[in-house]
């Protein structure tokens, strides 16, 4: 989050959830343009998240980054879920900005 942090933070106002708890008080009490995630979280996986960020905000654009991109496991689990972007860490910083202008603009 860092990362991503030091990338955005000048651009764009962020809300930084370092649990999947976090994020979900995150959007119960905001109104979001983008959702930026990784697939693993302290707590848990995204999907909880994502699919509370659907009920909320239909159409919601949702960017993944995650380190198991390409797994078999991580396919099965990401099934019924759709994303704007998909980046497998270590990712290339310009197409992730690029990916988040285009999303924002």
């Amino acid at each position: 989050m860092r990362l991503i942090k030091r990338l955005l933070g000048d651009r764009y106002e962020l809300f930084i959830a370092n649990s999947l708890q976090q994020g979900m008080d995150l959007l119960s009490s905001n109104v979001f343009d983008l959702l930026i995630t990784d697939w693993r979280l302290k707590d848990g996986n995204a999907s909880g998240l994502l699919r509370e960020a659907n009920k909320r905000y239909p159409g919601l654009r949702c960017i993944l980054v995650t380190g198991f991109l390409e797994t078999d496991e991580f396919k099965q689990d990401i099934s019924g879920f759709t994303f704007c972007a998909r980046f497998q860490k270590p990712f290339d910083i310009d197409e992730f900005q690029a990916a988040v202008d285009k999303y924002l603009s």
